[in-house]
């Protein structure tokens, strides 16, 4: 069995996913180059393969992951000074991971960095400015 069956069937209660993005309060959006630099700033690495952003655990393991709003969600490798995108999307996979709550802050954390850095809104699972509560509804979720 491998570490993500054996890790879904450990968490089976968890959500599969939480999907938060932000929304630029710019009508241009987001520049690809600032994107990249605030990415650096919070210790976000670009994934080659899968052309997006993502923070690695200490095994190199991804716990979160920053794609583009824009079809197909990837970032390009070069050029960034040219690219935009209204905003930028963050996904978790709760279930594969061994200890979800400190991700999840972190999760949380970053956003929130991001947010004031880019001139951003934080937007929840619904597309809804997210609030302390909802926060706090995903933290407990993720305690059980």
């Amino acid at each position: 069995m491998s570490e993500p069956e054996s890790a879904e069937m450990t968490h089976p209660e968890l959500p599969q996913l939480i999907q938060f993005s932000i929304v630029a309060r710019k009508d241009d959006g987001f520049n690809g180059a600032e994107l990249k630099a605030a990415f650096d700033r919070v210790g976000l690495v670009y994934g080659e393969s899968v052309q997006v952003f993502e923070r690695l655990d200490d095994n190199n393991l991804v716990d979160f992951t920053v794609a583009s709003m824009v079809n197909p969600g990837t970032f390009p490798a070069y050029n960034l000074e040219t690219f935009s995108c209204p905003g930028i999307v963050f996904f978790m996979q709760p279930r594969l991971l061994d200890d979800p709550v400190p991700v999840f802050e972190n999760f949380i954390q970053t956003m929130r960095f991001l947010s004031a850095d880019l001139d951003g809104v934080i937007l929840d699972h619904q597309r809804q400015p997210l609030t302390d509560e909802t926060i706090v509804a995903f933290r407990q979720q993720l305690s059980k």
